[in-house]
């Protein structure tokens, strides 16, 4: 399976380009989209997905034309936007069902045979009953990736799969995604880093419409080596650093603040280098890009670590 963008490109009136002419193959695996909102993620997923017509270029999923072959891109493909719909007055196994027809999966048994698969990869299968607009946020997740992979597709696309899940029900759904790869392309849209960082074979980094980077984890980390530092401070060391540098996190102990930042070099008393991670590449490598700090949000964890008591 292969998908290959040729000078794909999406333009609004009023000069605006949501996606700068694109050219990029991915491969069997799951692929981490990267990227602040805005960025051009969606619509070129939707663009792959045939639910938004390009304004130049095009794109071949496993030699099928987007622009011109929809019914069969289509039936190589599982998609789960960010915002979804499924009817709440279904049962999840009527839900699916009803799905599986849509997808072209006529014969009774078999349909039923998926479905129960579905459900039990999904943890489902007790709720099998209970009517989805009375699932909470993540049993709703989960029932949509089933949908989406009910078909068994080949290019199965997850636009912000986690968003607005608890933290429980977060690492929940990502565990799911991680098992998906195979022989199959996934995309998985998101702009958390640590939604990616543990299952994508490959990483394309989106920004303002362009794709910045694409390689696998290793390579991206390696580009922010011997950039990445840390210090302890005050709080007025804190402010200054953070108005000068791209600050990753920041953590109260019991002797100060503890900054971890990104920065080629960090002119400031008693900072040391340290290993750096996914996230800190990926936060350098927007700041490289657009030549200014991004602007991120960061925790500050005002736990101490053990054995410390807290300021």
């Amino acid at each position: 399976m292969q998908v290959q963008t040729i000078n794909l490109t999406k333009s609004y009136p009023g000069n605006v380009t949501a996606v700068q002419p694109m050219n990029i193959q991915l491969a069997d695996g799951i692929v981490g989209l990267l990227g602040p909102n805005g960025a051009g993620k969606t619509t070129f997923m939707r663009m792959l997905a045939t639910l938004l017509e390009p304004s130049s270029g095009t794109a071949l999923v496993d030699g099928n034309d987007i622009r011109y072959d929809k019914p069969a891109v289509r039936a190589l493909l599982g998609y789960l936007p960010q915002d979804f719909g499924l009817y709440p007055s279904l049962s999840v196994v009527e839900c699916l069902d009803y799905m599986g027809l849509l997808a072209g999966i006529n014969k009774t048994k078999e349909r039923r045979a998926r479905i129960e698969t579905m459900l039990e990869r999904v943890n489902l299968t007790e709720f099998r009953h209970r009517k989805v607009g009375a699932l909470s946020g993540g049993m709703k997740r989960r029932l949509g990736i089933a949908q989406a992979i009910l078909h068994e597709p080949r290019l199965v696309i997850f636009d912000e799969p986690t968003a607005g899940l608890d933290p429980e029900e977060r690492i929940r759904v990502r565990n799911l995604l991680s098992e998906l790869g195979g022989d199959r392309i996934v995309i998985l849209s998101t702009h958390i880093v640590a939604d990616i960082a543990s299952s994508a074979q490959t990483i394309a980094v989106m920004n303002r419409g362009s794709i910045i980077f694409h390689g696998e984890p290793a390579a991206m980390i390696e580009r922010v080596r011997g950039k990445t530092w840390q210090v302890l401070t005050d709080d007025a060391g804190h402010d200054m650093l953070r108005k000068q540098y791209s600050v990753i996190e920041v953590q109260r102990e019991a002797t100060g603040v503890l900054v971890r930042l990104v920065g080629e070099q960090i002119d400031y008393p008693g900072v040391e280098p340290r290993d750096p991670t996914l996230e800190d590449a990926y936060v350098w490598l927007m700041s490289e890009r657009t030549g200014e700090s991004p602007r991120i949000e960061v925790p500050e964890l005002i736990a101490p670590r053990q054995g410390q008591t807290s300021l």
